[in-house]
């Protein structure tokens, strides 16, 4: 998207994810949603693999309307949705709903130990990247661009991934002294990566020490209930509280550029909100999305 290049490291959310939030009728282009969708063919296809299925038996459910919308082009009339999945329906609590979480959970953590790779690997997500960069500017230019790693799903919960994307991201930097690293998140950690004990750095020091440049969060809001009722975390009893603390880290312990976002939803208490922010430690005002209900 313009000059820069959005790098989605999974399809899974621990809540209501970052598209679905701006409301049920929240477009995209063509092109990203035929990314987003391949995502989650190529995750459903690491699940297949780690329960020990017939790999040859294995259908992508997204790949024939991504070709359809590979041959659209800007002058489509109707841009698409981002089609809703079980996984990521906030109100679904069924068996295998659970079950994909934890197994996806697990495969991320422990693929190296599983002897599988986890779609989509880091070394393909470089590969998109060097040929993004090799189009938008030259060795040395100082031309700015930008990769944000931000996506359908939340990047925390491929936490190694992510920090290893980074790490390496940044190494590009000698050849693009004008590249940009950005994450959007919604701060919430599965408990797994919970902040260790100690002197350990915090997840956002990790992040910032791995080579990342800025970082936007989705606050949402200052009222506790609002958030449970907007995003229906997961993993957590205590989001909100945990999204805040995550805010606070990044702010106060870190050199990122930190930037919080909330959407305008009607009954959104925008000065509350505002004020909540300030309070963690955010020197940038709440950048605000529109609700398209």
């Amino acid at each position: 998207l313009g000059n820069s290049l959005y790098v989605p490291l999974t399809s899974f959310g621990n809540t209501v994810t970052l598209p679905a939030s701006r409301g049920p009728n929240f477009t995209l282009p063509c092109h990203v949603v035929a990314s987003l969708c391949r995502v989650r063919d190529a995750e459903q296809e690491s699940l297949w693999q780690f329960r020990q299925q017939d790999a040859t038996a294995f259908r992508p459910q997204w790949k024939p309307w991504c070709s359809w919308l590979d041959l659209q082009d800007a002058s489509f009339p109707l841009p698409p949705k981002l089609p809703a999945t079980k996984a990521n329906d906030a109100n679904n609590r069924d068996q295998k709903t659970r079950d994909d979480l934890t197994d996806i959970l697990d495969l991320y953590q422990n693929h190296e130990t599983h002897g599988m790779p986890c779609h989509p690997t880091v070394p393909e997500l470089l590969s998109e990247v060097d040929a993004f960069l090799n189009g938008s500017s030259s060795p040395g230019d100082a031309s700015p661009c930008s990769i944000v790693i931000a996506g359908e799903g939340e990047p925390l919960l491929r936490l190694p991934a992510l920090l290893e994307l980074l790490s390496t991201l940044h190494d590009k930097k000698k050849m693009h002294p004008a590249l940009s690293l950005r994450l959007t998140t919604n701060g919430l950690l599965p408990s797994c990566y919970h902040q260790p004990e100690n002197n350990t750095p915090s997840i956002p020091q990790q992040l910032d020490e791995a080579g990342l440049d800025s970082i936007s969060i989705a606050l949402q809001t200052h009222d506790t209930h609002q958030y449970d009722e907007w995003m229906q975390p997961k993993t957590t009893m205590a989001a909100h509280h945990d999204v805040c603390q995550f805010i606070q880290a990044a702010a106060t312990q870190t050199g990122l550029q930190v930037e919080t976002t909330a959407v305008e939803r009607a009954t959104v208490d925008r000065e509350a909100t505002e004020a909540c922010s300030q309070s963690l430690g955010v020197d940038a005002p709440v950048r605000w999305r529109s609700y398209i209900p």
